[in-house]
């Protein structure tokens, strides 16, 4: 399993990496799937600049004997979210925290 430290760190290295082409990341919440926590990866979604959706998987080096840190990215056009008529993808399930199809996701800080 996971150390904090190991998922804080994949976090900041997918955050750094996304977060020039990015309006905004979310990463699913908890980040590490409490029902198979050995096997878990990280999910996120960015919404950015683009004309369609896309999906990548990134392998992250873990450090030390950790195995490697798998991360899902799920891209999706920023338009899809601030021009939709029905706003679901934009509203909180709690505080500081979205749903995506029964999926909760919580707000990564980018920096600036």
């Amino acid at each position: 399993m996971l150390s904090d430290v190991e998922v804080s760190g994949a976090i900041q290295q997918v955050t750094d990496g996304l977060a020039p082409r990015a309006v905004a990341i979310l990463l699913r919440h908890p980040a590490v799937d409490i029902r198979c926590p050995d096997t878990s990866d990280l999910d996120f979604v960015v919404l950015a600049d683009i004309p369609d959706m896309r999906s990548e998987r990134l392998q992250l080096p873990a450090p030390g004997d950790a195995p490697v840190i798998m991360a899902d990215i799920t891209w999706l056009p920023w338009g899809w979210v601030k021009d939709a008529p029905n706003r679901e993808l934009r509203r909180p399930r709690h505080p500081g925290g979205f749903s995506l199809r029964r999926r909760n996701f919580i707000a990564v800080p980018l920096r600036s």
